[in-house]
């Protein structure tokens, strides 16, 4: 219902961890104890006790907890559609508690500024739009010429994670889209790896990796924290949380839960 990358991506995960017995057990005959151990076989478990593998474990819950809800969707669908008259069986497991952290990489003007320096051309832009949108990188490498609205100063994202949204553009990043659309089809990719080529999944983790390692970015900066610097400086600007939330996809909710040090 969020859109079909969602969906794609519910079944991708799903396909991988649930276990074949379970994914060929009738729906009345599921039970607890099956999903319990569907959930505990994907925690990362180590027989040396450490920081680090504290954190892996920590992570792996994490993630079980994210394929859990959508585990559950699924049998809640089929539970509200009567293919099945009970959820007790998957309603008895809970998530695990305690496991969910906020991303602690907040770069900085000057880190941000530093990336910019050490990259160029078609992958510099990529970064700007990621500065200057606070998009996710999927939805700025499925933006078209056509999505930029110009007079209304919006970009208008058709295939957004949380559905379709318009974000609103700052002078600098009016000027910026101005010159990467001027006389371009609207059918064309904005961004591209070389003027062609659109960004497909995945393509900029190496480039991204090197520009970070040569800026002296702190170590795990990845593209989502150019989100992070674009909501926290948001934020910083005393820009409302509401405009935050819409303009980039997300909820107040969320928004304070992770970003709450910058109010």
């Amino acid at each position: 219902e969020k859109s079909n990358a969602s969906g794609v991506d519910v079944k991708q995960r799903l396909n991988l961890h649930v276990p074949e017995p379970l994914k060929k057990t009738l729906l009345v005959k599921i039970t607890t104890i099956q999903v319990k151990n569907m959930q505990y076989k994907m925690v990362k478990q180590f027989d040396k006790e450490s920081e680090e593998n504290e954190e892996k474990t920590r992570k792996s819950k994490d993630s079980a907890n994210r394929v859990m809800n959508m585990f559950r969707a699924a049998l809640n669908l089929a539970f509200r559609n009567d293919f099945v008259q009970s959820d007790a069986a998957w309603r008895k497991v809970k998530n695990f508690k305690g496991v969910a952290q906020s991303r602690k990489i907040f770069l900085t003007d000057h880190q941000v500024q530093k990336l910019l320096k050490v990259s160029s051309g078609h992958f510099r832009q990529l970064l700007e739009a990621g500065i200057y949108t606070g998009a996710r990188y999927g939805e700025l490498a499925q933006m078209t010429v056509g999505d930029y609205n110009a007079p209304n100063q919006v970009i208008n994202l058709r295939l957004g994670k949380t559905g379709q949204r318009q974000i609103y553009l700052n002078a600098t990043a009016l000027e910026l889209f101005d010159d990467w659309t001027r006389s371009k089809h609207p059918k064309t990719p904005i961004l591209t790896q070389d003027g062609k080529t659109p960004w497909g999944k995945n393509n900029h983790s190496r480039l991204f990796h090197e520009a970070a390692k040569n800026s002296g970015l702190p170590k795990g900066s990845c593209f989502y924290s150019l989100r992070h610097y674009y909501i926290s400086k948001a934020m910083i600007s005393k820009i409302p949380m509401q405009m935050i939330a819409e303009n980039c996809g997300t909820s107040i909710r969320m928004i304070e839960k992770h970003y709450g040090k910058f109010l």
